[in-house]
C-alpha cells in the first residue's frame, strides 16, 4: 500500500448503528485515505508530533519538543554516518512512502443529529461565517462519532500489530482542548438553506425555489433558485456528491419543464 500514490480511496465500510441506539437511522462510513504529497513532510516528525499529542503533551512543551527532537535526530544521524558503511542507505534518506509502510489513515462520515446552526460573525476576533449547535453541545460530541470510534477500534484490533491499538485523531486531543479548538473536521459541509415544504422550516422547496416570506408559507421568487449542497437538509454519511448532482439536476429538469418562461427575456414589441 503506498499512501501517496494512486486513489485517495481503494476500500469502502458501510456501517449501520444498532436499534437501541437513540435514532436508528444513524448510520456511518469508512474509508481509506491517502496523503497527498504536498503534506508528506508530516510523516517525519510531524506523524512523531501528531501522536505526542494525542497522548497527552501540553502546549507549553510544544515548541521545546519540537526544536529539542530536531537537533536530537540531526545529532544521532551524524553520529551514525561516522561508524555506517558509505554503502548503506540511512534513514534521512527515507521515501514518504517508507516511513509511512505501518501507518493507515481511515476517513469517518455519518449522519449526525443535523442541528447546526449559521449565523454571520459579528464581534471582533470572530471568522465572518459561524456555526453552532442550538443544543449547545458541542459538534464532536454528537453520539454519532461514538459510532463512528467504536468501528474504528474494531478495525484497529484486526490490523494492529497491538490488539489493544487505536486510531488516534490528533484534533480531539488533551493539546487541541488546552488551546480550546476542538474540532472535527468537515470536507462536505451540508446545509445552510435547508429544504423543507414551508417557509417555517427552511428555505426552499423540494425543487429549489426559494419562499416569499412576504406571500405566504409556500409561495416562492419567481426565478429564485438554490441548487447545491446548501438545500440539503441534514448530513447524509456518505460522499454527497451524487446526491447533489442528482438534486441539482431534477430541480433542473423541473425549471425546463415548468418554469423557462420565467427566466427568458421577453419578446420585442411588434
Amino acid at each position: 500500500m503506498r499512501l501517496t500514490r494512486g486513489p485517495v480511496t481503494t476500500s469502502f465500510g458501510h456501517f449501520n448503528a444498532s436499534d437501541d441506539k437513540p435514532n436508528n437511522l444513524k448510520f456511518h462510513t469508512l474509508e481509506d485515505q491517502g496523503v497527498p504529497p504536498a503534506t508528506a513532510s508530516l510523516v517525519g516528525s510531524g506523524m512523531t508530533l501528531l501522536r505526542s499529542f494525542a497522548k497527552g503533551n501540553r502546549p507549553v512543551i510544544f515548541l521545546v519538543y519540537t526544536i529539542f527532537r530536531f537537533l536530537w535526530k540531526k545529532t544521532i544521524h551524524f553520529v551514525r554516518a561516522l561508524f555506517n558503511n558509505f554503502s548503506e542507505r540511512q534513514d534521512i534518506f527515507y521515501s514518504d512512502d517508507e516511513m509511512l509502510a505501518k501507518t493507515m489513515c481511515i476517513a469517518g462520515a455519518g449522519q449526525e443529529e443535523a442541528v447546526g446552526q449559521f449565523r454571520l460573525g459579528e464581534r471582533r476576533g470572530e471568522t465572518p461565517l459561524r456555526v453552532k449547535r442550538t443544543d449547545n453541545k458541542m459538534f464532536h460530541e454528537d453520539l454519532i462519532y461514538d459510532e463512528i470510534r467504536e468501528s474504528l477500534n474494531a478495525l484497529a484490533s484486526v490490523i494492529a500489530e497491538k490488539p489493544d491499538a487505536k486510531f488516534e485523531n490528533p484534533f480531539l486531543s488533551n493539546l487541541s482542548g488546552d488551546l480550546n479548538a476542538k474540532s472535527i473536521v468537515l470536507s462536505h459541509p451540508l446545509g445552510g438553506c435547508r429544504m423543507a415544504e414551508s417557509v417555517a422550516d427552511g428555505v426552499a422547496d423540494e425543487f429549489g425555489r426559494v419562499f416569499d416570506k412576504t406571500k405566504g408559507t409556500k409561495r416562492a421568487y419567481k426565478g429564485l433558485y438554490i441548487a447545491d449542497a446548501s438545500i440539503i437538509p441534514t448530513a447524509l454519511g456518505i460522499n454527497p456528491s451524487l446526491t447533489i448532482s442528482a438534486l441539482s439536476l431534477r430541480i433542473v429538469d423541473n425549471l425546463i419543464d415548468n418554469d423557462l418562461a420565467l427566466l427568458l427575456p421577453a419578446p420585442p414589441h411588434p
